[in-house]
């Protein structure tokens, strides 16, 4: 049976010692720190054994594949737990050479991904009685993170960015000193700044710097892609993120990513206002119109559309005043919607805005 207790406190006369908060990023540093120092310590063979097997972990993750195989080493160098010195000892894993496959599991009701399925895995080694097993599930865990970070996410250039006001992510590049001078003020030269050169699809006055807009769109999907292969990392070892290269890759291409995302916004919402003026001119709205608006959610890091009914289908005549006020409608929305963060809604609203500037002047 359920019993509810008042909170009663008891006034001691001793003084009470106050606990210290923890500091999370040092246990963070530590943990990190402690798997990096054991995997280096391992025999050559051991080691270069758990990092292919991550490497092959994090092939099966890139390649969507259902199942991989690992398998346990012979032996490891791992400290003894208990001891008051610092020292080691070669854990003799009795399971040595046998394989466990790690097969995603599918049920009627639920299915999980790959990268739950391995993470559950490393929790299953990592709980085992058998402390060299133990310690193999904590290695291949970091192994395999850092397999992610270090040869799944290119290496690029160093980066600084400024933040807008009202902003939450810096995304605006600085120039750096080796820039060439001459050449910053062309396409080259605004590219240059960022931490991927090669898949900057804009400039700073969001005209295309590529082919066309189905080559800016996959240069922002290798942006999106890369940034989920650093969350991938961090799902399976939260420590990574102290790790230098993480947080280098992590800072630059965000970075990158989200500017990249507000301008095909706005390049789209542009090519939207393009295309109401030309079906408008030629009588092509008359039987209903909606819109759907991209918009970049910074909070949840990702591109998101507002979908929205201006003219319900049917015969009824396109005029700016319809266009207009449902705009307006969409505007009072977003400035109450509090699941929006303000940076998000500050841009959501720039390009509704930016419609209804673009047809105020035909209302008459």
């Amino acid at each position: 049976m359920y019993e509810h207790t008042l909170p009663i406190q008891f006034i001691s006369e001793e003084p009470v010692a106050q606990s210290k908060p923890i500091d999370i990023s040092n246990l963070l540093v530590k943990e990190y720190r402690f798997w990096n120092v054991w995997l280096d310590r391992q025999t050559e063979t051991e080691r270069m054994k758990i990092i292919n097997q991550a490497d092959n972990l994090a092939n099966a993750l890139l390649q969507g594949k259902k199942a991989a195989i690992i398998t346990y080493p012979g032996e490891l160098i791992f400290p003894v737990y208990g001891s008051a010195t610092n020292d080691t000892k070669e854990w003799v894993i009795s399971e040595a050479g046998k394989n466990i496959v790690v097969q995603r599991k599918h049920r009627w009701f639920a299915s999980e991904n790959f990268l739950q399925t391995i993470e559950k895995q490393f929790s299953c080694l990592e709980g085992s009685a058998d402390q060299g097993i133990a310690a193999f599930g904590g290695l291949l865990r970091f192994a395999t993170s850092h397999a992610l970070i270090y040869d799944r996410v290119p290496a690029g250039k160093e980066v600084i960015y400024s933040m807008i006001s009202g902003e939450d992510i810096p995304s605006i590049p600085q120039t750096l000193q080796e820039d060439n001078p001459q050449a910053n003020g062309s396409e080259a030269g605004y590219a240059s700044r960022f931490y991927l050169p090669q898949w900057v699809a804009f400039d700073e006055n969001g005209q295309l710097l590529v082919e066309n807009i189905e080559a800016a769109e996959f240069c922002i999907t290798l942006l999106q892609n890369y940034l989920g292969i650093l969350g991938w990392a961090v799902t399976l070892a939260p420590y990574i993120v102290v790790d230098s290269v993480y947080r280098h890759k992590y800072y630059g291409i965000l970075g990158q990513f989200v500017n990249q995302s507000r301008a095909i916004c706005n390049y789209w919402t542009n090519e939207i206002i393009a295309t109401i003026r030309s079906r408008s001119s030629s009588n092509r709205l008359n039987r209903g119109l909606s819109l759907t608006l991209p918009y970049f959610d910074d909070q949840a890091v990702v591109l998101r559309k507002l979908e929205f009914e201006v003219i319900p289908p049917g015969r009824v005549m396109f005029v700016p005043a319809f266009l207009i006020m449902a705009v307006q409608e969409q505007i009072t929305m977003v400035r109450h919607n509090t699941t929006l963060n303000f940076s998000t809604r500050k841009h959501l609203l720039d390009q509704l805005e930016r419609i209804v500037k673009s047809f105020e002047g035909e209302m008459n």
